[in-house]
């Protein structure tokens, strides 16, 4: 009954309209029970919930992820069709909680020499060309959510993978990518 939604904007968090409109996005495939936001980022080392009350978010991560939890399972199988949707200026990542499908590394890259302060937006629109992204994964560290210079990107056909494995030595954010397989 729950899906994953990936790359939000942290203004979904701060601003009442914003939340509304991810509420009001989410109904349109059933009720929604409940919405939970994680992957946060804070400026300072505070207990997180402390943080968060306080309005303390690290200035420069400005996604975030949540849960959304539906009151019936079928909506939230509905709700997968969000996946790659733009709201807010930002490509959404939607899976169902708890999906132990694992990655199809045949339609994936690993991307290295990655800016710390990358963000999923930029992967998105600079593999965009190569095909239809499906997902993009920056591993983050689980304390700041800052991340860790390496990410994966996987498209919904095999044939974009060999288009993104030519982006090697491409630039993003003034650094040279590697992209493996």
């Amino acid at each position: 009954r729950t899906v994953f939604i990936g790359n939000l904007t942290t203004v979904c968090i701060t601003d009442k309209n914003a939340y509304s409109e991810l509420k009001k996005l989410c109904m349109g495939y059933g009720k929604v029970k409940a919405i939970r936001f994680r992957s946060i980022a804070f400026s300072d080392l505070l207990p997180r919930k402390i943080a968060f009350i306080q309005g303390k978010f690290h200035s420069e991560r400005q996604t975030c992820n949540a849960y959304v939890e539906f009151i019936e399972e079928e909506a939230a199988k509905k709700c997968l069709e969000l996946n790659g949707t733009i709201f807010q200026d930002k490509h959404l990542r939607v899976d169902l909680a708890g999906n132990e499908k694992g990655r199809d590394m045949k339609r994936s890259v690993f991307v290295g020499n990655l800016d710390f302060a990358a963000e999923e937006e930029d992967l998105w629109r600079h593999f965009g060309a190569c095909g239809t992204v499906e997902n993009v994964r920056i591993v983050r560290d689980p304390t700041t959510s800052i991340g860790k210079g390496f990410a994966y990107v996987q498209f919904s056909d095999r044939a974009a993978v060999t288009l993104a494995l030519k982006m090697h030595d491409s630039e993003l954010n003034g650094r040279k990518l590697r992209v493996q397989r």
